[in-house]
């Protein structure tokens, strides 16, 4: 797949963080992680101008500028969304759900059980 030498290959990608800007990065022509040879300098310099602005309203304008190309030219082909699905036992405190599998263990804690009652 990194040699590029496919008709058709499978790959997955869960982000880093909770931005549109961890997906749409991989598509940039020199990410590691663009495996499908697809290159647009204008894609690449609107990931770059993302990376600069500091007003959230326009880089979001910019990312889905950036989006608006990708879905354009379509490199790869979204084929399935990766589902979770937990048990959780209700002593677990502080278990939040995250959009991206991320966790931080360090705020969990363990409710104490009730004391025994006394017969």
């Amino acid at each position: 797949m990194r040699k590029g030498d496919y008709t058709l290959c499978r790959a997955g990608w869960t982000g880093d963080y909770p931005d549109p800007f961890t997906f749409l990065s991989i598509w940039r022509s020199f990410d590691g992680n663009n495996y499908t040879g697809w290159k647009n300098a204008r894609y690449d310099e609107l990931m770059a101008a993302s990376t600069h602005e500091k007003d959230n309203a326009k880089r979001r304008e910019i990312l889905r500028a950036g989006e608006e190309i990708l879905l354009d030219e379509m490199p790869a082909i979204p084929m399935n969304w990766r589902q979770q699905f937990e048990l959780r036992r209700p002593e677990v405190l502080n278990w939040h759900r995250s959009v991206i599998s991320h966790r931080c263990y360090k705020a969990l804690d363990l409710a104490l059980p009730p004391p025994p009652s006394k017969p």
